[in-house]
């Protein structure tokens, strides 16, 4: 979900002890795409529920280029060019 979606996006304010009652719901509709919802207890807002962005990289391509294999767990230190 785009930046712009989310800001056009209607928002629900409701106070905590609706949110415990419906909470399956509401999330099914900020699921959806269909609204945002801010929780307030006492007439002070403490959460606001977004929908999830959908990531454009699999959880594997998010490492690409982060990590990798020395291929030798013994001889580490030689293929980093290290003095042991």
């Amino acid at each position: 979900m785009s930046d712009d979606k989310i800001a056009d996006m209607k928002t629900a304010t409701i106070p905590a002890t609706e949110f415990k009652a419906k909470c399956l719901s509401i999330l099914d509709e900020v699921d959806s795409g269909s609204m945002r919802v801010t929780i307030t207890k006492h007439g002070r807002a403490v959460a606001t529920l977004n929908p999830v962005r959908e990531q454009s990289r699999s959880r594997m391509d998010s490492w690409k280029g982060l990590a990798w294999l020395a291929r030798d767990i013994v001889n580490f230190h030689e293929v980093l060019g290290e003095d042991t």
